[in-house]
């Protein structure tokens, strides 16, 4: 199963042939290694790290057999041993997201294996079956400079995959491409393709609006600098504007999708966060790791820190005691600012920062990491109290006066509420696997639910947690937004922005 690392080095190819199967290797390592980028490590990755992952893996391949037969055997075992457990992880996603697929991902895999497996030495074309790995990195980047270099991979591959059997190259290391590929190739799918038939359900709806479609008239200048896909819509304080963060861009739009001015370049975090006492917006620049606060009257920037070296996705502000809390995906800390940008801010070690929330009543800290929501004293960051939960993506949404806190578990397709005193579930509402981004409208009396896989969005009555509606609002729908005094809660999704009458 490992031999195209751990072979024994009698049954190896000639010396002359070493180099050329360790060339024919390097597209499946650099599939093999892609998935490290988030999920093993969740740490955003340089692509140049994953190169030269590839070229350690050669060198190994090449040297090793001959210097350290036994290193090169061990070697083999760990390295597919990781790559296994990667794929299983990496398998978990796409099995939340679309189990028929996996299940003929499965069969597929199952079917390659079995012809790689079959096949002599004479039978050498299977083999070039896997350059197609190649295509999730032609769709998902779109960069012209990005296709030219994997046509050059594949045209300076092609004669190793042709000149070797699948044997010879490492049928282990093939199929273990192989299967990558295709799960990366859904992925790819979700992430920044939707299907335009949603587009109709969605603007059929009652109370919903569309703000940006990709079928707009006069849109086409709007979606080209927001990038590949939105991470974030939300209105202006008067309503005049709505700003959407994208992949390349900040750009706020009028409400009919058109008159596009940008904000800054570069992705964005997953949302902002509304300072009517500054009158300011506070969103993440996610390309240059540093927060920055928008004049709520022309959207000109108004502060900015410098980069603080994280990848600032979640904000959040607490009027009441004039702070902002951000968080990111990444790393470990909770940062606290004041609400309108001004002076410095400080950071605090709570081993919890996906999502943060204030309660108000008792100033505790209430934040989010894998599988856990921790109560965190807002002076040492030390944890008081400790809520698990089945989940590796956790949101919260706070009712600090009525002593309630509401739990998304995206893994479990749960919502709980949580009593803030005690750390103890009072109730649960179970929906489906998905759900992720919460939103309670100013009077804590509605809670919205975004299903994050299937693209709907749940209307609860809070606190009892009970269904009022559900609507359509597009594959990887996020970053639900009230702007103060709004009637809408306005979403983006991979079909586009679009903003719910919630309330006459």
């Amino acid at each position: 199963m490992t031999q195209d690392i751990a072979a024994s080095p009698k049954r190896e190819v000639s010396e002359s042939h070493r180099l050329i199967v360790a060339l024919a290797l390097a597209p499946c390592y650099f599939v093999h290694l892609l998935p490290f980028d988030i999920f093993v490590f969740f740490q955003p990755i340089h692509p140049l790290w994953i190169l030269a992952g590839v070229a350690l893996l050669i060198a190994g391949r090449v040297a090793l057999p001959r210097f350290a037969p036994r290193a090169y055997r061990l070697g083999g075992l760990l390295y597919y041993a990781v790559v296994a457990a990667n794929l299983l992880f990496f398998g978990y996603f796409v099995w939340l997201l679309d189990r028929s697929f996996l299940l003929v991902w499965a069969l597929t895999v199952a079917a390659l294996g079995g012809l790689l497996f079959a096949f002599g030495e004479r039978r050498r074309w299977p083999s070039l079956f896997y350059l197609a790995a190649a295509y999730p990195f032609v769709v998902k980047d779109r960069s012209y400079l990005v296709i030219a270099l994997t046509l050059l991979a594949i045209a300076l591959t092609a004669p190793a995959f042709l000149r070797l059997s699948p044997k010879r190259i490492g049928r282990t290391a093939l199929l273990a491409a192989g299967a990558v590929a295709l799960l990366l190739a859904r992925i790819e799918l979700f992430y920044y393709h939707g299907d335009p038939s949603l587009l109709g359900e969605i603007k059929k709806q009652d109370r919903v609006t569309a703000i940006l479609t990709p079928d707009q008239r006069g849109s086409r200048q709007a979606w080209s600098l927001i990038g590949k896909q939105i991470r974030f819509a939300a209105e202006d304080f008067g309503g005049a504007r709505v700003l959407i963060g994208g992949s390349s861009r900040l750009v706020a739009i009028d409400r009919n999708g058109s008159s596009p001015q940008v904000v800054f370049t570069g992705t964005t975090g997953d949302g902002l966060a509304y300072a009517p006492a500054a009158r300011r917006l506070l969103v993440g620049d996610y390309a240059r790791r540093r927060l920055v606060w928008l004049n709520g009257d022309d959207l000109a920037i108004a502060a900015a820190t410098p980069s603080l070296d994280r990848a600032f996705t979640n904000v959040w502000l607490d009027e009441t005691a004039d702070i902002a809390l951000t968080g990111d995906d990444f790393t470990r800390d909770i940062g606290v600012f004041s609400a309108g940008g001004e002076g410095a801010g400080r950071f605090l070690d709570s081993r919890a920062s996906r999502d943060a929330v204030r309660d108000e009543t008792t100033g505790d800290l209430i934040a989010a990491t894998l599988r856990r929501v921790r109560w965190i004293d807002p002076a040492t960051g030390a944890t008081k109290r400790e809520l698990a939960v089945p989940s590796f993506q956790i949101r919260l949404e706070i009712d600090a006066p009525r002593r309630r806190l509401y739990v998304s578990a995206f893994s479990t397709g749960e919502i709980w509420r949580v009593n803030l005193d005690n750390g103890r579930i009072e109730q649960k509402l179970e929906l489906e696997p998905g759900i992720r981004f919460l939103r309670l409208t100013p009077d804590k009396n509605t809670l919205f639910a975004a299903n994050y896989l299937n693209g709907r969005i749940h209307q609860l009555a809070a606190p009892e947690l009970k269904i009022e509606r559900t609507i359509a609002a597009g594959p990887r729908v996020r970053s639900l937004h009230i702007a103060p005094g709004s009637p809408y809660l306005v979403f983006g999704s991979s079909l586009g922005a679009f903003r719910y009458r919630y309330a006459d």
